[in-house]
């Protein structure tokens, strides 16, 4: 079996950059935003439900981070990973 590490340097940095939006808490948003720089992937870090249903045609992936909930990202979160299922 690969080790991990070689694994990785088979995939990042990606090749084609995908475009990923994060809902995340904000401990975490510039870490994460960082994080998919660095693999070359381009982040979008909103969590606005008015502009869910534009940004879902147009995204490569969705990352939906659990911690620190409020109700206003609950509710971003259960809207985002909805409208990304149909």
């Amino acid at each position: 079996m690969k080790d991990i590490a070689k694994m990785a340097t088979e995939v990042f940095p990606l090749k084609q950059a995908s475009l990923v939006h994060c809902i995340t808490n904000n401990v975490t948003i510039e870490t994460m935003a960082n994080a998919l720089l660095y693999v070359n992937a381009q982040p979008i870090m909103t969590s606005d439900v008015r502009e869910f249903s534009v940004l879902l045609k147009k995204i490569d992936s969705l990352l939906l981070n659990l911690g620190s909930l409020s109700k206003e990202r609950e509710q971003s979160l259960l809207t985002a990973a909805k409208m990304s299922s149909k």
